[in-house]
């Protein structure tokens, strides 16, 4: 039998490009559409837009039946509305897809044809660029996950600030249903469920097809960064990653294929992210000064 594969597409405010290299909603949805894997199914969440978002959609998609369209009433939070598109959907395999992203034309079919063949891999993705670099072909980002647990989450925590093509790659739904409620607005809610992932299985970067992240994300969105609940309660002050901290280092010590001085590594890696954070900001307060 031929996998579903369901792309889910949160969406404000898609109709506007926010700087020179900025992908719209016509744009990615174009390159979901016209995807050489045809078994999909598009879940699409308007989040309330205001910009003519809604027109572009129906217009687009009327007359394709793998799109399920649907629009908030009013405005959710970011990660409630990327959580919304992944409740709505049914296929073995599923990828979010941001409104101001594209892929290849043959991402679907050469990522599921990787899963399919290597069932020790969670999740893959193929070379991945940011939106400025993408018409050069240059500064594409590849990470190769297949190790064993330790030096994933390892690794991980080297290239973390970069993991992007990660969180957007073609990921197995059942991996995905047993990760932390990600309805929760934490701060680095990307990074959380990448980490359960690999704690899980491996990741690849194929050799095949393309994904381009666009530069003006949701973290830099008003909206979003203005409902983070990190921002109610005073811990997050002195550990912004504190939910990170709680949730990983917790699936850390309940997993068997670590030693016990490993897990207290990966748990200083994991604690180590919040001074870097401030040292992060302390930097960028000195550069603005």
């Amino acid at each position: 039998q031929i996998p579903l594969v369901s792309i889910g597409v949160p969406v404000y405010n898609g109709n506007s490009k926010k700087n020179l290299f900025s992908i719209d909603i016509s744009e990615s949805l174009k390159s979901i559409l016209n995807q050489s894997y045809t078994n999909i199914e598009v879940i699409i969440s308007d989040n309330a837009s205001t910009d003519g978002t809604s027109e572009i959609i129906k217009n687009l998609c009327k007359n394709d039946s793998r799109v399920k369209y649907f629009r908030q009433s009013k405005v959710i939070t970011s990660v409630e509305n990327f959580r919304f598109v992944f409740n709505k959907s049914r296929g073995k395999y599923f990828k979010w897809n941001c409104h101001d992203d594209c892929i290849s034309d043959n991402f679907i079919e050469k990522n599921l044809q990787f899963l399919e063949n290597n069932s020790e891999f969670v999740f893959s993705s193929s070379p991945c660029f940011f939106d400025y670099d993408f018409n050069e072909k240059k500064n594409n980002l590849e990470f190769n996950f297949d190790l064993d647990t330790f030096n994933r989450i390892k690794y991980f925590h080297k290239i973390s600030s970069f993991c992007h093509s990660m969180f957007y790659g073609l990921i197995r739904k059942k991996s995905l249903d047993e990760t932390t409620d990600f309805s929760k607005n934490y701060w680095a809610m990307d990074w959380i469920i990448v980490l359960e992932l690999l704690l899980e299985g491996k990741f690849k970067t194929i050799d095949n097809g393309y994904i381009v992240i666009g530069s003006a994300g949701a973290s830099t969105n008003k909206m979003y960064s203005s409902n983070l609940e990190y921002k109610k309660k005073r811990i997050y002050n002195f550990l912004p990653f504190y939910e990170l901290n709680l949730i990983i280092i917790d699936r850390i010590f309940k997993s068997k294929k670590i030693s016990y001085f490993k897990k207290i590594f990966l748990s200083y890696l994991s604690l180590k992210l919040n001074i870097s954070y401030f040292r992060k900001k302390l930097k960028n307060k000195f550069k603005k000064a």
